[in-house]
């Protein structure tokens, strides 16, 4: 899966279905998403929010449709195993935007990218 276009065509899928989902993508993906890679994955990581259910069976609706069309996208191609190391963050990181802003522009740097 190239992440951007797969995850493009996600969120037309999820709009024709009325929801929408916002998270934080780490891993592979993340890094392509960046620009620092520019290889294939085969998944995308969720490090937070948890996955809602809908979203969860919206995604391997998704994937089902893509593998008719020839792609070979597994069910589990959006997950949120990553999930585990949030708890490892400080605590309500996820409530100071200009913290995270900060270490993910400090990680943009350090990788020679913008972000």
């Amino acid at each position: 899966m190239m992440p951007r276009e797969t995850l493009s065509a996600f969120d037309r899928h999820l709009a024709e279905r009325g929801l929408r989902f916002e998270g934080i993508v780490v891993g592979g993906a993340a890094l392509n998403l960046l620009g620092v890679v520019w290889r294939a994955t085969k998944d995308c990581d969720i490090l937070h929010p948890p996955l809602p259910e809908a979203i969860q069976t919206a995604a391997r609706a998704f994937a089902a449709e893509r593998r008719r069309l020839g792609e070979g996208l597994e069910d589990d191609w959006l997950n949120d195993g990553p999930a585990a190391l949030a708890r490892q963050l400080p605590s309500a990181w996820e409530e100071r935007p200009a913290h995270v802003r900060a270490t993910l522009a400090d990680l943009g740097k350090r990788l020679g990218h913008a972000l």
